[in-house]
């Protein structure tokens, strides 16, 4: 069996982009960066495509949020912006991918 290599092309491919995009919820807080779904046009697709193109793309800070527990504790998340959350799924989409091609051969 021969395994497959993620490709970095493939990742950040203003197709793969757009899946990435797609496939963020729109219906959840905004991202650390104030940016919600609706608001990432697709200059601001072509400008994430090539800073990561060119290696110049650096995540931003997670917003921490802090939710109270019915037993009193507290529960911790961040969370990422807009486009962390569209390269995030877009390296998701490629792993999957991937591993469906070698598990299910």
């Amino acid at each position: 069996m021969t395994l497959k290599r993620l490709e970095y092309k493939a990742v950040i491919s203003i197709e793969n982009l757009e899946q990435g995009l797609f496939r963020t919820k729109s219906d959840v807080l905004s991202g650390s960066d104030g940016e919600t779904k609706a608001e990432f046009t697709q200059n601001k697709l072509v400008q994430l495509h090539k800073e990561l193109k060119q290696q110049k793309y650096v995540p931003k800070p997670n917003r921490r949020l802090v939710l109270s527990k019915p037993n009193g504790g507290k529960r911790y998340l961040g969370i990422a912006s807009q486009r962390d959350k569209i390269v995030q799924a877009a390296l998701l989409i490629q792993l999957e991918q991937l591993v469906d091609e070698n598990f299910y051969s």
